[in-house]
């Protein structure tokens, strides 16, 4: 009951707030930004004869597990020398 009381008053607020913006419409370069990337895309795509960027993302793919299996790894070892009062890896 007040929470409900409290969110339509903050929600009142910030409808207030929103309504004392001006409304513009977006630039054209943001609405034409998909056909670009599109466009990027089909260019890369050619290139890929001589540069195998599916075997790229793969290996990539595999770089970024290990880095986030060590971060991991380096998470667990800070939090268990905490356990220990600073006897691990915490230095």
């Amino acid at each position: 009951m007040v929470t409900e009381a409290l969110m339509s008053i903050v929600a009142g607020v910030a409808t207030f707030f929103a309504g004392l913006m001006p409304s513009f419409a977006p630039p054209d370069w943001m609405t034409t930004l998909p056909d670009k990337v599109g466009a990027v895309g089909s260019y890369i795509n050619s290139v890929d004869v001589w540069l195998p960027f599916s075997h790229a993302a793969i290996v990539l793919g595999f770089i970024a597990l290990a880095v986030l299996v060590g971060v991991i790894v380096r998470g667990v070892r800070i939090a268990a020398s905490f356990a220990t009062l600073g006897g691990g890896a915490a230095g």
